[in-house]
């Protein structure tokens, strides 16, 4: 990804931590126990790997781009979410992703080339996902969690429309 488009990645994300009340997590902020720290991690793992399975899915229906497309673009999202908790700020969270080195980053730019998205179209279907994933607030500014922490959808909830980037 283009230094621009990783800025604006990031900086969505972080928007998204803050609007969800989780901006404790955001720049290797201390997590209260070494237990929630793992907890945490763990989750954040097995949201990405979510994301991974739907990509690699066999029985994808006819909309096969829409779903990968939302895959890789989800991954990019969660990967961003990953380098915002393991870095200082925002400037060093960029720092870290354009060293590489990071899983998710460098699986998601993988899938994504594999899939032959430009670096446009992910940044427009990125955009498209973090609008999305903004109702998942609620009208009163209440988030729903799993058990695990990840947040929820709501009935408020309005899925990323990524069928626009792709012509019939």
């Amino acid at each position: 990804m283009e230094n621009k488009q990783i800025k604006e990645m990031l900086e969505l994300v972080n928007e998204f931590y803050i609007k969800t009340g989780e901006e404790e997590y955001l720049f290797n902020k201390k997590i209260s126990t070494l237990k929630e720290s793992k907890k945490r991690k763990e989750m954040r793992k097995n949201i990405f790997l979510e994301e991974l399975e739907e990509y690699f899915e066999k029985d994808l229906m006819k909309n096969e781009l829409i779903i990968r497309l939302d895959a890789v673009t989800d991954m990019f999202y969660v990967a961003a979410g990953n380098v915002l908790e393991k870095s200082k700020s925002l400037e060093n969270a960029y720092k870290i992703w354009t060293n590489g080195g990071i899983w998710e980053t460098e699986t998601a730019e993988i899938l994504r080339k594999k899939s032959n998205f430009s670096q446009e179209l992910i940044l427009k279907a990125f955009k498209e996902v973090h609008r999305s994933n903004m109702t998942k607030i609620t009208k009163d500014g209440k988030v729903l969690r799993r058990e695990d922490g990840k947040v929820i959808k709501p009935d408020t909830f309005e899925e990323p429309n990524l069928s626009q980037f792709f012509k019939d």
